[in-house]
């Protein structure tokens, strides 16, 4: 070979030298983000806030304390932690729970066993991350559906309040127009017995008045009598005188 050609064969032999070299570092790189990475798969944001606080140096210590294991085991599909918090977004732990965003709709809690299960229970198909089914994205109908629900209920319980004060005002009238009318009742009632007492005593008088007048009767009736009686015995006394002479 040429001079030339060796150069030519030298400058490949670099150029895929430096290739290799950038595609073994890229590698590297990835293996070591993904060591200190945290996996929050299946995690609300408080959670996440609370894992991230119990993680350091690249290390996790389980929620028990019982434990501490590197991040990378954290959503790994293996339970290594015994209260089974390292694995909040895989069906490895029994007892874990997994939380589904859902945006666009209600976020909702599973059970691990849900997860990758072969059904889609979070709306937008985050439990079945393994894709062994094709989970559709169906949190805005869900959603727009709920919202129509929750409008739907809150324009009935919004009916029945206005319905319940309604009742209660026209109870309220009730209970005034009841008060105003017993109160008229003790009026009357009053009114009655202020003119039964007031007929009782006029009677009272009345009779009082006639037994005055009977009494004063009777006595001229008697005086009269006296009087006829003692003219009779007068007139009878002088014949007798009259008969003796």
């Amino acid at each position: 070979h040429s001079k030339k050609d060796i150069f030519i064969i030298f400058i490949i032999m670099k150029h895929f030298l430096v290739i290799v070299f950038l595609i073994i570092q890229t590698a590297l790189l990835t293996i070591i983000e993904a060591e200190t990475t945290i996996n929050l798969n299946g995690l609300s944001a408080s959670d996440k806030s609370v894992y991230q606080k119990l993680t350091s140096n690249g290390e996790y210590n389980c929620k028990d304390k019982s434990l501490t294991i590197p991040i990378s085991y954290i959503n790994d599909d293996y339970c290594d932690c015994p209260d089974g918090s390292d694995e909040p977004g895989t069906s490895a732990c029994i007892g874990s729970q997994f939380f589904c965003q859902n945006k666009g709709s209600q976020s909702k809690t599973l059970f691990s066993s849900q997860v990758n299960d072969g059904v889609c229970d979070c709306c937008d198909g985050s439990d079945e991350w393994q894709k062994r089914v094709d989970c559709q994205n169906s949190c805005s109908v869900e959603g727009a559906e709920f919202r129509r629900h929750m409008r739907e209920k809150y324009e009935k319980i919004k009916k029945g309040i206005e319905i319940k004060n309604q009742l209660k005002a026209e109870s309220a009238e009730l209970k005034k127009a009841q008060k105003e009318q017993i109160e008229n009742l003790r009026n009357e009632v009053a009114s009655i017995e202020e003119k039964y007492e007031a007929t009782k005593l006029l009677k009272e008088e009345k009779e009082k008045i006639e037994e005055e007048q009977r009494n004063q009767k009777q006595a001229e009736w008697d005086a009269q009598e006296d009087a006829r009686i003692a003219a009779l015995e007068a007139e009878l006394k002088a014949k007798e005188q009259q008969q003796q002479q």
